[in-house]
């Protein structure tokens, strides 16, 4: 069934009415009135359910082992926030790199009936998978070990009993690593790792084309101990090549009579289709292989100054090579509910209208300066680790709202104002340098033999460098304080959990704020002995307090809020 709420569904900002008199904020404020999207029990199309199996067999000897194993799992949910009406049509939508399903966007109900104007998508993943060690005694090379999975994704979108749209992504990794022994002190290990994704999407709202992603990377990490000191480094040197299918790019009108078009590579400007509304600017994108060739190094120590306290501090230059989604998407995305555009591209608006063309720069890899912190004390009846990180991030990808629209009919603008049009709003990914800094705790007190207490606490910060006006970036999680009370018996535990998510004001351009709110969960599990090597029964009981929680890094916050008071009861276990 559809998960129950706290609240009402949707959200309904204060801006909307006034649609510019205090525009001034771009980002608005979303503390406004909730209006009914549903019946204000439950969110409509959020159910979900699944089944799946795994199995395994390994072959056990003296110097190590050697395992097969074989997955599958079906899902099919819903995809809260649509209508027909508010998006065109373009409703149906998935992305490739999403495969474990974000949580805040999808949400994880049993799932019953999706309603005649329902969208929900049915996934399939088979994984066979093959794990294999051998461990040599006393000689320089200590252990080989070895990994290879082949996966098999399939992910329908289904709109009135209709598939409109389906993607596959099969994908191989293989992966091997030699650890050494001592030498001089040092140890380590080699790794040579694989990766192979070949993607397509084929339907109406295919929103990036077909596409094929390799890498091949190789690292080298090594430590030894100066006395009390723990000294480590690592690097690693990775080829990464991606190629996508020529597809045709621009906001074409459906109502436009001119059905041809000129064929025309990435890098020229394309071509414009003129009706009596407005005008259409559309091209062939052939994209050509894309190539990156990112490197990272980092050093590191550890410090254990007195017994059961150490000081950990690391600095690293680490770069990423961009995903096929981030270069290439051009199309309506259900999962995010947005329209998607790629970094391969820039997007302009000339009077209402927009235009899309190749973008002047060449993607590059991003490259990332990091440097971190922490303390831990890890004995006694007392504990706590207190990290701190700075980061500075050169040409990092995300994704940045326009203000602009897109409906099946046409894309438009309106001064980057989103209030009371009706389509999706169009996202594109960018390459900006960016400062991240932030911090974490966790403290941690045994009380007794059976209770124990937790408080953890979370922050971050970033911002764009260079950038006039608003610098933050967009959907950065708020401050977060958290309680926890454990208990252990030799039959049962328990957890008690409190976690107050701070006010997120910290916004990017055109992007709302995002309330405070406090979860409260517990759970119980019940040991059951003599069956299989676990069985648990457990009873599990979340938002206690039943609060219309809103998650800011999520793109459907404003329309789909997290479950309201509810519980579940279940039996889990291994044999």
């Amino acid at each position: 069934k559809d998960y129950k709420l706290a609240g009402e569904a949707e959200l309904h900002d204060d801006h909307d009415d006034e649609h510019g008199d205090e525009h001034g904020d771009e980002h608005g404020d979303e503390h406004g009135d909730e209006h009914e999207g549903n019946d204000g029990s439950r969110l409509a199309n959020s159910a979900v359910s699944a089944d799946g199996i795994n199995v395994g067999l390994s072959y056990l000897f003296d110097q190590g082992f050697a395992g097969f194993s074989y997955g599958t799992m079906n899902r099919e949910y819903g995809t809260p926030g649509h209508s027909h009406a508010g998006h065109g049509g373009h409703e149906d939508e998935h992305d490739e790199h999403d495969s474990d399903e974000n949580p805040d966007e999808h949400d994880d109900p049993e799932h019953d009936e999706h309603g005649d104007e329902g969208v929900y998508a049915k996934m399939k993943v088979d994984r066979f998978q093959v794990l294999s060690e051998y461990n040599f005694e006393q000689q320089f090379l200590t252990k080989v070990a070895g990994k290879f999975s082949y996966s098999d994704y399939e992910h329908q979108e289904v709109e009135s009993d209709m598939v409109g749209t389906t993607f596959s992504n099969e994908s191989i990794e293989a992966r091997i690593d030699l650890l050494h022994g001592a030498s001089n002190g040092w140890k380590g290990a080699w790794t040579l790792h694989y990766k192979s994704s070949d993607f397509s999407a084929l339907g109406e709202e295919a929103f990036t084309p077909p596409s094929k992603t390799e890498s091949i990377a190789f690292a080298w990490l090594e430590e030894k101990h100066f006395g009390p000191v723990l000294f480590q480094l690592g690097a690693r040197i990775e080829q990464v090549e991606m190629t996508a299918d020529s597809t045709l790019i621009g906001f074409g009108d459906e109502h436009d009579e001119h059905e041809g078009h000129d064929d025309h590579d990435v890098e020229h400007e394309g071509h414009d289709d003129h009706d009596d509304e407005h005008e259409a600017t559309e091209f062939l994108a052939t994209f050509g292989k894309q190539s990156f060739t990112p490197i990272s190094a980092s050093a590191g120590l550890v410090w254990d100054y007195q017994p059961g306290y150490n000081i950990g501090l690391s600095v690293a230059l680490s770069q990423r090579a961009a995903s096929a989604s981030e270069l290439f998407s051009f199309g309506p995305h259900i999962g995010t509910n947005t329209f998607e555009i790629g970094a391969m591209f820039e997007v302009h608006q000339e009077g209402d209208e927009i235009h899309i063309e190749a973008a002047e720069e060449a993607p590059k890899v991003e490259t990332s300066f990091n440097l971190d912190l922490t303390f831990r004390k890890f004995n006694g009846d007392f504990g706590y680790v207190i990290s701190a990180f700075y980061n500075h991030i050169d040409d990092y990808y995300y994704q940045r709202d326009t203000g602009l629209m897109y409906s099946a009919d046409h894309a438009h603008g309106g001064e980057g104002e989103h209030e009371g049009e009706e389509g999706l709003p169009i996202f594109i990914f960018q390459q900006n340098d960016v400062e991240m800094y932030g911090a974490e705790a966790q403290f941690v007190y045994q009380l007794t033999s059976e209770f124990k207490t937790s408080l953890i606490a979370d922050y971050i910060r970033t911002s764009l460098v260079d950038k006039s006006g608003n610098d933050s970036l967009p959907r950065i999680p708020p401050m977060r304080l958290g309680a926890i009370v454990n208990y252990q018996a030799e039959k049962f535990d328990g957890e008690l959990s409190i976690s107050h998510y701070f006010e997120q004001d910290d916004v990017a351009d055109l992007e709302t704020t995002t309330d405070s709110y406090t979860m409260v969960d517990a759970n119980v599990n019940y040991y059951v002995d003599g069956i299989g090597d676990d069985l648990i029964i457990y009873i599990k009981g979340q938002n206690l307090a039943n609060e219309n929680a809103r998650v800011h890094s999520s793109f459907l916050k404003n329309l789909a809020p997290l479950p309201g008071r509810n519980f579940s009861l279940g039996v889990r276990g291994s044999f």
